[in-house]
C-alpha cells in the first residue's frame, strides 16, 4: 500500500512539473514550442539532452550525431540556432 501511494505521488508530482515547465515557453506569434524546437533538431540530428527558455532564446544541451555534446541557443522565432558550443559541463 505504501509503494502504490509512492508511485502515485511520484506521478503526480512529474507531472505537475512537466505542466509548469510548458508553462514557460514562449507565447508570442510565430514562436515555437519547446517540442517544435525538439523535433526541428532532432530532423537535423540532434539528440535533446536538456532544453528551458533562458534570455528570450531555448538553451539547449545536445548530441551531435558523432555524439558530441554541444550547447545550443535557439531563436523561438523561428527556431534558427544562434550560437553553438561545446559543452564542457
Amino acid at each position: 500500500m505504501i509503494m502504490k501511494t509512492t508511485l502515485a505521488l511520484a506521478l503526480l508530482v512529474g507531472s505537475t512539473h512537466l505542466t509548469r515547465a510548458d508553462s514557460d515557453d514562449f507565447k508570442g506569434p510565430g514562436d515555437l514550442s519547446r517540442q517544435q524546437v525538439v523535433s526541428q533538431l532532432q530532423s537535423a540530428g540532434y539528440t535533446v539532452i536538456e532544453i528551458k527558455p533562458d534570455d528570450g532564446r531555448y538553451k539547449v544541451k545536445a548530441l551531435t550525431v558523432g555524439k558530441q555534446k554541444v550547447k545550443l541557443s535557439v531563436d523561438p522565432h523561428g527556431g534558427a540556432i544562434v550560437t553553438k558550443g561545446d559543452d564542457d559541463d
